[in-house]
């Protein structure tokens, strides 16, 4: 999901859920990637339909069957439409590695927009409001849902955490960039992360939440967590809203918001 929130702030939120253990392994990836890489890779703001045998079916949910269940979409309307959701990190990049490569001009620093990366961590497309829950309810989404963007398709670059994320950071695919497991010893090269891109490009970088790359200010993050599993979560936000209050109006702002929620604890509302 993709909207334009006010006329400096960029939001994307990103769904991540797990999908069948057959696309767990380097080798089957690789093998399914070999076959069927061509093919994916569709606009989404979903992850894979886990009822779903087959991995490329994810495609199934139809723009139209979403576009008769949202209400009407309001005329604030994203400024950037996504392609893939593996290019929303590659996108970024882009535009981070033009700023940063020479001086900006006035116009430019004005024109540059705050970027807000919610990551909703274990949530599947079905347990929101704007896509027919009546059980859990989502208003926040629901509202960024009517003024933005839903993209109907989505495919997961791997079924664990650190390889996902290391995608969105990075905007390669696990075989790409070497990373399958959540514990192995294997990392990102800090120097062209999408962070790290934008901060040379004069960006104020936050990060908050699921993360897995070690120390976030290697990676370009230069407010929020550190790297030690104390400052991991914290219980409030108030860490967040004095980055915001700081930077508001004086620097362009990269937020990355990754709480453990819905994930963990697995406590779904009464009915």
């Amino acid at each position: 999901m993709c909207t334009r929130f006010r006329n400096d702030t960029h939001v994307a939120v990103l769904f991540r859920c797990r999908t069948e253990p057959q696309f767990s392994t380097p080798q089957r990836v690789s093998t399914f990637m070999t076959q069927h890489g061509p093919s994916i890779g569709q606009a989404s703001f979903v992850t894979l339909d886990p009822t779903r045998p087959r991995f490329a079916q994810a495609s199934a949910i139809q723009s139209r069957e979403l576009s008769s269940s949202l209400p009407a979409p309001s005329s604030l309307r994203p400024s950037i439409v996504l392609t893939r959701v593996m290019k929303i990190a590659g996108l970024l990049a882009a535009l981070a590695v033009g700023l940063a490569v020479r001086p900006l001009t006035a116009a430019e620093t004005r024109e540059r927009p705050n970027i807000v990366l919610l990551i909703s961590d274990d949530q599947d497309y079905e347990h929101l409001g704007f896509m027919g829950n009546s059980f859990v309810h989502t208003p926040n989404l629901d509202r960024l849902a009517r003024a933005g963007t839903v993209f109907t398709t989505a495919h997961l670059p791997m079924s664990r955490c650190h390889p996902t994320l290391a995608s969105f950071l990075s905007g390669r695919w696990p075989h790409q960039s070497g990373i399958y497991y959540n514990y192995g010893k294997k990392k990102l090269a800090p120097e062209n992360s999408l962070p790290n891109l934008l901060r040379q490009a004069g960006y104020a970088t936050y990060v908050e939440g699921k993360y897995w790359e070690g120390d976030p200010r290697e990676m370009g993050f230069t407010h929020g967590k550190g790297k030690t599993a104390r400052t991991f979560v914290r219980k409030t936000q108030e860490s967040l809203f004095a980055f915001i209050d700081a930077h508001a109006g004086k620097q362009p702002m990269f937020i990355w918001w990754a709480p453990k929620l819905p994930h963990t604890p697995h406590n779904p509302p009464q009915r």
